[in-house]
């Protein structure tokens, strides 16, 4: 049996490592046997021995040929100087050994980057992925915004939204495909907000602000379209035709935003106006007793009259 296996070719690099591996999971009759290998070699399964078949495979110049690619490229090797080999021993003996905390700390972001470009060349899943949901954002970026007005509510941004996101899947694939959905929603919501969102404020006749996003202005306050977000009122421009409170005159109302601005502003705007107007005409026409004038006392007639009427 000994003769049979010193008959054995003798093999190096990979494929003698392996079958080292596989002689001493085989079992054996004889104790004596059981520690033996091709050869009568001693089985090393070492660290040292494993690392050597690729030392072996550098050295000899012939690479490596695990490559699954379709059209793999040879392998090239190229051996550092002594005095480079000495820079890199002497700097990784610093950054492992010698450092200090905040040494340490500064150079663990440095690695920290450049593990991250390694991963860029090595998980190819993820690259594949990242590439995939890069192309297919722009896709997804103009299907958001195509029909869009020039501003719009938030029933058209989410509703816009859902069409870019359903976009986005259609082409986005892999592990990047959450971020990239993220990145979607924020990019999108930017876009909304950076002077395109329309006032949310609907009038009592549920008729929408036709401004973008703006503040209201304080009591006291002037309207200003220059300041970001702009001062200004709300404004539907719906108009209606109202009559002030003795019903003689009427005049068109802005379309109302809240009930003082319905039930008292307008009143009070339409009756100013009109008392302006009356005194207008006197001053014209000196003999004419303004109505403005005349009609309380003929009101304050009327009820007199009322008044002695009852009375027995």
């Amino acid at each position: 049996m000994l003769g049979d296996q010193d008959s054995t070719p003798t093999v190096s690099g990979p494929r003698r490592y392996q079958q080292m591996r596989r002689s001493a999971q085989q079992p054996s009759s004889s104790g004596e046997l059981s520690g033996m290998s091709l050869g009568g070699l001693l089985v090393d399964c070492s660290l040292k021995e494993f690392l050597w078949q690729h030392v072996e495979l550098v050295l000899t110049k012939k690479g490596f040929d695990d490559s699954v690619g379709r059209n793999p490229q040879p392998s090239h090797f190229e051996l550092p100087t002594y005095t480079k080999w000495v820079q890199v021993a002497s700097r990784l003996h610093q950054v492992l050994i010698s450092n200090s905390d905040d040494e340490m700390a500064e150079l663990a972001a440095k690695v920290q980057s450049q593990v991250k470009v390694l991963e860029g060349f090595l998980d190819a899943d993820t690259k594949f992925s990242e590439n995939r949901c890069q192309k297919a954002l722009p896709l997804a970026h103009s299907a958001y915004q195509s029909n869009l007005p020039h501003n719009y509510t938030t029933t058209v941004h989410k509703n816009q939204l859902a069409q870019g996101l359903r976009v986005y899947s259609q082409h986005a694939r892999g592990v990047a495909f959450q971020r990239y959905a993220l990145q979607l929603h924020e990019d999108c919501y930017k876009f909304w907000s950076n002077g395109h969102q329309l006032c949310e404020e609907r009038s009592l006749t549920d008729q929408h602000c036709v401004h973008k996003f703006h503040l209201l202005p304080q009591p006291g306050e002037k309207p200003d379209m220059d300041r970001n977000p702009p001062i200004l009122n709300h404004n539907s421009r719906g108009r209606s035709t109202s009559s002030c409170n003795c019903g003689r005159k009427q005049a068109p109302r802005e379309d109302p935003f809240d009930i003082q601005a319905a039930n008292y502003d307008f009143y009070q705007v339409s009756q100013r106006l009109w008392v302006e107007e009356e005194l207008e005409v006197c001053r014209l026409r000196p003999g004419v007793i303004p109505s403005v004038l005349n009609f309380p006392a003929h009101l304050g007639r009327v009820r007199a009259r009322k008044t002695t009427t009852k009375q027995p």
